[in-house]
């Protein structure tokens, strides 16, 4: 692994990959708990995409406080002007979705003279929640940020806001900045027995139910323990390109 917080970096294998049964179902935006029914589905590795995100019909972005940002065009001043930007992995929205209170959020950092990067957390009043410093790569690659147990758990229904920047040396005024929102909906008892299921399932079904980074952070797991897997591969750029990433699809997982 090469990126790690001050804190942990991780994400977590939660089952063996095996392909079978699905559960999933539809979430609304706004509503406060995720309640998987059986879904009937075959998967082969020859069949088309199978994670797929269905975006919830209502989430906005609040700009009013600072909301979610797609790629700046900011780099470091001694980086390659040519390269993709730091670039937050998030829905078009621009706020994703998550069941988890310390989810994961995936970034995808450029090849950066910068050694470090400044994880912020804030809550909808824009107050400081937590933030830390990261180790970042030398190479540029998608990152994994899992917000570690003795940060703050995120509320249901609450909104918050969280940054990534790179930390140039020497300081630069138009520091390199990517956001997001983010909203955590309750899991219900039922829904909990998707966390029994093959990760592949998972991520289908939160994918099904608008959970973005719940889906991403799996289905990115998945990839990562099967690097020549033509149809992960296939599904996490189909994915991608679906929510306007297809700059970032190409890139490697760095952990």
């Amino acid at each position: 692994m090469k990126s790690r917080l001050y804190s942990r970096l991780c994400f977590t294998v939660l089952g063996a990959v095996t392909f079978g049964g699905l559960l999933g179902n539809e979430v609304k935006a706004r509503t406060t708990s995720f309640v998987p029914t059986p879904v009937q589905s075959s998967i082969t590795s020859e069949s088309s995409p199978l994670v797929l995100f269905e975006p919830p019909t209502d989430e906005k972005v609040d700009n009013s406080r600072g909301g979610a940002s797609r790629p700046t065009h900011l780099k470091c001043i001694q980086d390659e002007a040519d390269v993709s930007p730091l670039t937050a992995l998030i829905p078009q929205s621009g706020v994703g979705l998550t069941v988890a209170a310390h989810p994961t959020l995936l970034v995808y950092v450029p090849p950066t003279t910068a050694s470090q990067a400044h994880l912020t957390l804030r809550d909808a009043e824009q107050r400081g929640l937590y933030q830390s410093r990261i180790q970042i790569p030398e190479s540029g690659g998608i990152i994994s940020i899992t917000l570690p147990d003795d940060s703050p758990e995120l509320a249901v229904d609450a909104i918050y806001h969280w940054s990534l920047a790179l930390l140039c040396q020497p300081t630069q005024t138009d520091m390199p900045i990517t956001s997001g929102q983010i909203r955590r909906i309750a899991l219900s008892d039922d829904g909990a027995s998707i966390e029994q299921q093959p990760l592949l399932s998972q991520a289908v079904a939160y994918g099904r139910s608008g959970i973005w980074h719940d889906m991403l952070a799996r289905l990115a797991v998945l990839r990562h323990a099967q690097p020549e897997n033509t149809a992960l591969q296939a599904n996490w750029v189909e994915l991608l390109q679906s929510e306007e990433l297809d700059a970032i699809a190409p890139f490697p997982l760095l952990n």
